[in-house]
């Protein structure tokens, strides 16, 4: 898995116009479509031999040197991405590799 994005602060109550990006191309997936997924990839493929998470977690934009407690925010995507994985499958190893947008100020 490749380019996650995963927005934790994602609401779907936000207001027009700006929940209609919920899963369109170029914008961050909510945590329900990273969920959805994950759900169907333990649903097809139950007998895998590793998941390798390739980076590219975060939610574009956290790793601005402006953007304050930026640390924390990645700190949580991190750690749930990886707890969601392991909860869908409970004896496959998950590799987790940081990407660019996963460090502060890598722009």
């Amino acid at each position: 898995m490749s380019d996650i994005h995963l927005d934790l602060n994602y609401r779907e109550d936000c207001g027009f116009p700006l929940c209609l990006d919920l899963g369109w191309y170029k914008k961050d997936p909510p945590l329900k479509l990273v969920e959805t997924l994950l759900d169907d990839m333990s649903f097809h493929y139950d007998n895998i031999d590793a998941i390798l998470i390739q980076g590219d977690s975060i939610v574009h934009g956290l790793s601005y040197p402006e953007t304050e407690h930026a640390w924390p925010m990645q700190k949580e995507t991190l750690i749930f991405l990886r707890n969601a994985i392991a909860e869908r499958f409970p004896y496959t190893p998950v590799l987790l590799s940081i990407g660019n947008n996963d460090v502060l100020e890598h722009y």
